[in-house]
């Protein structure tokens, strides 16, 4: 994994959040076990458009309330650098490059070139499956599944999909991270870092979480798992599996600590047209849904990583997929239409 994906020593100081919290930094490492400590939760839907869950074990409520409200602006903070739809009073983030970055190089912070530099090293080891250039052809997906939410079943037309794929080129991003620089050299250019954003943002959150002395809980950002530590009675976290065509079915869990997983699937941001379903994870050398799968989990102890690979392994053939995971000493899970399954041999065994 290079020095771009290992994001410890590299970040910045969460949001600033750690720094205005030293106090809450020095109360919170005396409860880094949980033998004396109860386990609280919290909700949250306003940050990368999913509901958010965070657990953990503190030794009072007012404790997790303090950690847990630290986390939230930390995150608020990210969704707001990667939101491509709305730009925010002294942030420049990616509605921002998306206005401007054609007519000129524009300046983003630290943290946004970093994702960026991610996101174009993924689309190298991707061979391209991975690719935050691909939002023209995204805002035509995402168009028709805004239609068929009001009850209009329209896919969109073939020729619009070719025309905007033709202004997909990772090529036409153009990255200074000595000037902390963006420029665009295609005024259709839009990127969208949905596939990447989320795992980045969590990546940050578990180094803020373990600056702040948090050491066992479970953050559940819409089906992306990261998790530390043990349950109070040193058991392992259990994390559950939906069947993505089938909700009504049990859960197929299995047991984690220290880690993350992520899954990628077609059960999220779907419609259906003649009784097929067209779902969120485009193929860019194709422009549709991919069909190979119905569900890809990837175990990673980054979840930037995970996050990332879970799309590229969805819209990958197994073999060559199985290639870039082995590459990257990730355990993968693939769930095909049909409902039968393979896996690496390092993934664990579903109950």
């Amino acid at each position: 994994m290079s020095a771009i994906c290992n994001r410890g020593g590299r970040r910045r100081s969460a949001g600033g959040a750690a720094l205005s919290f030293c106090v809450l930094f020095l109360f919170l490492l005396t409860a880094s076990g949980c033998a004396s400590s109860r386990r609280y939760s919290v909700t949250w839907a306003d940050v990368f458009d999913t509901v958010t869950t965070f657990s953990a074990y503190t030794r009072n409520q007012a404790e997790f309330d303090a950690l847990a409200d630290t986390l939230h602006e930390y995150l608020r903070e990210e969704h707001r650098r990667f939101d491509i739809y709305r730009e925010y009073a002294g942030t420049v983030n990616l509605c921002t490059l998306n206005r401007l970055a054609y007519h000129a190089p524009v300046t983003v912070d630290t943290e946004l070139m970093e994702l960026l530099l991610f996101a174009r090293e993924m689309y190298d080891r991707s061979g391209g499956k991975l690719n935050i250039a691909l939002g023209p052809v995204l805002l035509l997906w995402e168009d028709s599944r805004e239609k068929a939410a009001e009850g209009i079943i329209s896919l969109p037309d073939p020729n619009a999909l070719d025309e905007a794929s033709k202004h997909c080129r990772m090529e036409d991003l153009v990255l200074d991270p000595q000037m902390n620089t963006v420029r665009y050299t295609d005024p259709a250019m839009r990127l969208d870092v949905g596939a990447v954003a989320k795992g980045w943002a969590q990546a940050g959150a578990m180094e803020l979480l373990n600056t702040l002395g948090c050491r066992n809980y479970l953050l559940n950002m819409g089906g992306s798992v990261c998790c530390r530590g043990h349950k109070s009675d040193g058991s392992s976290w259990i994390i559950g599996l939906e069947d993505p065509l089938d909700k009504s079915k049990p859960m197929r869990t299995f047991p984690m600590t220290d880690g993350c997983a992520v899954t990628s699937g077609i059960d999220q941001r779907y419609f259906l047209a003649d009784g097929v379903r067209y779902h969120h994870l485009i193929d860019p050398d194709t422009g549709w849904p991919g069909s190979s799968y119905s569900q890809v989990t990837v175990l990673l102890p980054d979840p930037a990583m995970a996050d990332a690979l879970s799309t590229a392994l969805f819209l990958l053939d197994r073999e060559t997929g199985l290639s870039l995971a082995s590459g990257l000493d990730a355990q993968v899970l693939w769930i095909y239409p049909d409902g039968s399954s393979a896996s690496t041999e390092g993934f664990p065994q579903l109950s």
